[in-house]
């Protein structure tokens, strides 16, 4: 599991910034060259969604091209253990994402899979393998309609970055586990496991998994506080107690409301911010985390 050479990572970064049109970052610029630098961004995204019409080989191209990649890989890409269709590659329900996950676990490294660089070099691999959706553009060139073909272009670039990988150019750390559908699942799995294995028993990683994927929205608010606000939150212990307190993902891996994990782990992550986590025994823990629960409802 070697790691990505930081030269890669720093391309993938630099193309991402080149291929949308980040205002924040030119504010001063002058309107005349900002107009010029609007149309050359324009012109690269016309270039990038062109390559995805013509298919996996088209697309392997010129994403290699950008960033420098030869004909050798610099990580090896696993092979996944189904072919995806459009539906399951958008919203991948829970039978799905735990396939996906499955197929992954013990293949990826944790420095490997932080990287959106990782899992873009990983989705192109998988397209021209024949596992990801045909039609790549309804797959990830996804948008909803704006005011101007320019501006709807804008949009599917920056989803198109975030199918494959992550935009972090704009969203940080937090883009690589919540927005490509296939790394999401590998962390939620992830988390899962080591929440169970935290849990004396308590509950298994298939059931943690469940209550992780119950809601999209409710996993990205969790996995984004243990890394930018109270990062106690992101404890093993912790995150077992949390998950523990919400059972209900059990019942036919259906919920009526999402579990309020983000609520109960900021709770227990206060404390965590005076107290070892790690000393509390575990009965405590589990019993606290339930009773903030209580509070705030499934």
């Amino acid at each position: 599991m070697n790691d990505l050479p930081p030269s890669l990572i720093q391309r993938h970064r630099q193309w991402q910034a080149d291929t949308i049109f980040q205002m924040k970052r030119h504010k001063r610029t002058p309107k005349r060259e900002l107009r010029l630098l609007r149309s050359q961004i324009t012109e690269r995204q016309r270039e990038l969604a062109r390559s995805v019409e013509h298919g996996s080989d088209a697309l392997s191209a010129y994403m290699r091209s950008k960033l420098g990649i030869g004909d050798d890989l610099p990580v090896s890409v696993p092979p996944l253990s189904r072919i995806m269709t459009l539906d399951e590659f958008r919203t991948p329900t829970f039978p799905v994402e735990l396939a996906l996950a499955e197929s992954l676990m013990g293949k990826i490294s944790r420095s490997q899979a932080r990287h959106p660089a990782f899992w873009c070099i990983c989705m192109l691999e998988w397209s021209k393998a024949g596992v990801l959706p045909v039609d790549l553009r309804a797959a990830l060139l996804i948008g909803q309609s704006r005011k101007t073909p320019e501006a709807l272009l804008e949009h599917q670039t920056r989803n198109f970055i975030r199918r494959t990988g992550g935009i972090d150019v704009e969203r940080s750390k937090i883009s690589v586990l919540s927005d490509c559908p296939i790394s999401r699942a590998w962390w939620r799995r992830t988390i899962a496991t080591e929440a169970a294995n935290a849990s004396n028993g308590e509950i298994d990683a298939d059931t943690a998994h469940q209550i992780l994927h119950a809601s999209d929205k409710m996993w990205e608010e969790f996995a984004l506080d243990a890394l930018r606000r109270l990062t106690s939150t992101s404890h093993p212990r912790l995150r077992a107690a949390v998950i523990c307190a919400f059972p209900a993902a059990q019942r036919d891996n259906k919920m009526t409301r999402e579990p309020k994990l983000r609520a109960v782990a900021r709770e227990l992550g206060r404390l965590g911010t005076s107290t070892s986590l790690q000393h509390i025994p575990w009965p405590e823990l589990r019993d606290l985390a339930a009773s903030v629960a209580a509070t705030v409802g499934p």
